[in-house]
């Protein structure tokens, strides 16, 4: 059933003050910046891909059968996963692009290269950043360990699987659809651990079903 909102009270309660807070650093972020077109598009399209790996991040864990409250703190995350790395485009657009050519011609992960060309990486940037703007300690502690929850002492899946397992999916299925080879490097030993290594192939459905729809809102 569709909801008008009718005020920012109304809107606080049917999204979430975290989410409200995450959208409005992603439009302030997007809307201030002043760098090159080509740059722009690269923030465009880091948006879009941490919204969509909010979203498939929310469905993942409605399908794991989370906590309420988790599932709608996810898209959240999602949204700010990715903020350091948005940082870094809108500061330093020129040693971005540099970190992403050593990714593609050397094979290293970005973690390694955004470390040795500014000193720590997206993650842990934009953790940091989140703590001063006052987000909550959930959303801080999983923007810095999206990419490595393994590091974490659980050993249940959690908000941060989901988010987890969402960037590795939606990555896959974007160099899927770009005629790229697509070898999965979630952790697997992760996976096993928390009990959730069978569940995997679901997920992936999951994420090409929301990937096509989402494909079908951003190109309409």
């Amino acid at each position: 059933v569709t909801q008008n909102v009718s005020s920012v009270s109304h809107a606080v309660r049917m999204l979430g003050m975290e989410t409200l807070k995450a959208l409005a650093l992603f439009i302030g972020l997007y809307r201030g910046f002043e760098g090159p077109p080509s740059q722009a598009e690269n923030l465009k399209r880091l948006c879009h891909r941490s919204q969509q790996i909010g979203v498939t991040a929310a469905l993942i864990a409605e399908y794991e059968k989370l906590p309420r409250e988790l599932c709608h703190a996810v898209p959240s995350i999602g949204m700010l996963s990715h903020i350091g790395t948005l940082i870094l485009y809108a500061n330093r657009p020129d040693e971005m692009d540099a970190v992403t050519k050593r990714v593609e011609d050397e094979n290293i992960s970005i973690h390694q290269a955004e470390t040795e060309q500014f000193g720590a990486g997206h993650a842990e940037i934009g953790a940091y950043l989140l703590g001063l703007w006052g987000f909550a300690a959930p959303i801080i502690q999983a923007v810095a360990y999206h990419h490595r929850p393994m590091d974490l002492p659980h050993k249940e899946m959690n908000a941060l699987t989901a988010i987890y397992v969402a960037q590795h999916l939606t990555r896959e299925i974007a160099n899927r659809d770009a005629g790229l080879e697509v070898e999965t490097i979630i952790d697997m030993d992760y996976l096993t651990k928390i009990g959730k290594d069978t569940h995997l192939e679901e997920w992936r459905n999951i994420a090409g079903l929301l990937s096509e729809k989402y494909g079908d809102l951003t190109n309409a």
